[in-house]
């Protein structure tokens, strides 16, 4: 949601072992943790899933900016603009791959990443440590720029 920050609560999914992959799910600071706001994170998606053999993945974020405001989270769908970001926030330093409708368009090893958006697509974050997969973020949609309203006569 525009302009609010998040906190990671863990559930671990049960899929091969407790401590190897795990569902982070976003709920916003200020909301409690309570059955409604679980679903309601995992049902736009504000989640992302890791292997936390490697490192625990908790306070990773990828958020897209405008300046200084968050426009959205993993799981949201913003509009472009001419200051449209990325920003990837990982717990330790990592090989981050950026994909853009399904294809990697950029890479860097870093904690901190910030890229800038000049074209629509549907973008997501892959991170590695060490050479083994690490973090899997949901993606982000950015959308042609809102076109303003247009004023029906009759």
């Amino acid at each position: 949601m525009p302009g609010q920050t998040h906190s990671t609560s863990s559930m671990s999914l049960d899929l091969v072992a407790e401590e190897l992959i795990r569902t982070h799910v976003l709920i916003p600071n200020g909301v409690s943790l309570a059955e409604s706001s679980f679903y309601d994170a995992l049902r736009h998606g504000h989640t992302f899933f890791s292997l936390d053999l490697i490192t625990d993945a908790t306070g990773f974020t990828f958020m897209a900016e405008n300046g200084k405001q968050v426009l959205g989270i993993m799981g949201d769908t913003v509009p472009l603009s001419s200051d449209l970001r990325l920003t990837v926030v990982a717990p330790a330093p990592a090989q981050m791959a950026l994909f853009k409708d399904g294809r990697s368009i950029a890479t860097t090893t870093t904690q901190i990443w910030h890229v800038p958006v000049t074209e629509t697509g549907i973008y997501r974050i892959e991170a590695s440590r060490h050479a083994q997969p690490w973090i899997f973020s949901n993606p982000i949609i950015v959308t042609p720029p809102e076109s303003p309203k247009q004023h029906l006569e009759g």
